[in-house]
């Protein structure tokens, strides 16, 4: 599941993974976030924006997540 926020406030944001029965354990996060959507790596900052790991609970096919802002967030959910 891919999420983007390009606002400057946290999000939250309803998600329903149709048609799975039963969600896994071992969900994991990954999220690419700067400070304002403008910034950028350059030779000065070559790691101002970055993929970072991010921990996700999700149980359940229906859930809520926050967003942080300026973001795009990677959900790997286990599902059946």
């Amino acid at each position: 599941v891919k999420l983007v926020n390009a606002s400057a406030q946290s999000r939250e944001v309803a998600v329903e993974l149709a048609g799975v029965k039963s969600v896994k354990p071992g969900a994991k996060g990954i999220l690419l976030a700067g400070a304002k959507l403008a910034d950028v790596n350059d030779f000065a900052a070559p790691n101002r924006v970055t993929p970072r790991p991010m921990p996700v609970q999700i149980s359940m096919p229906k859930f809520n997540q926050a967003v942080p802002p300026n973001s795009f967030l990677v959900l790997r959910v286990p599902v059946e």
